[in-house]
């Protein structure tokens, strides 16, 4: 069984999230939060195999929860959600970090279950390994080919 935190600053799409995990039998839903440094406090406490978080929050964004979660040596693997990757900056940031997927909201949540339940695939160990982000979208291909090309260059850029 795979320990979940979800973490959103929207109730409602973090309630909707919380009841779509739930109904898998294989999910335990261990802990909810609405900002970031609720969600780091759970995953120090909770020790979750998975986090799935919002990259925009109050108090702390997704990406420094990430960011202390592996200063801390926590084994915690993270799903991003977000509504958009409007900047360079945040695609190179995530590029960076170690993470399983990032999701483009609107999403299906029988995706990210199956992403949860699936080996696990982290996409970058910041080890200098080459690997492209995987994003999982209700978008056309043609939206992730652009992306995958972006990274692909910022990572060139480095």
């Amino acid at each position: 069984m795979k320990k979940i935190v979800i973490a959103d600053d929207n109730k409602i799409l973090l309630e909707q999230i919380k009841k779509g995990l739930s109904e898998n039998e294989e999910i335990e839903i261990i802990g909810t939060a609405q900002n970031g440094i609720e969600e780091l406090e759970l995953i120090e406490k909770l020790n979750p195999d998975i986090a799935v978080t919002d990259i925009e929050m109050p108090e702390m964004t997704g990406i420094e929860v990430i960011e202390q979660t592996e200063k801390i040596g926590s084994t915690t693997e993270f799903i991003v959600i977000t509504g958009a990757i409007t900047s360079n900056e945040i695609l190179k940031k995530l590029s960076s970090l170690s993470i399983r997927n990032i999701i483009y909201k609107p999403f299906d949540i029988k995706q990210v279950i199956d992403d949860i339940l699936k080996e696990s695939e982290v996409i970058n160990t910041n080890e200098g390994k080459e690997t492209d982000i995987k994003i999982i979208t209700n978008e056309k291909v043609g939206f992730i080919d652009k992306i995958k090309r972006l990274l692909r260059k910022l990572k060139k850029k480095q």
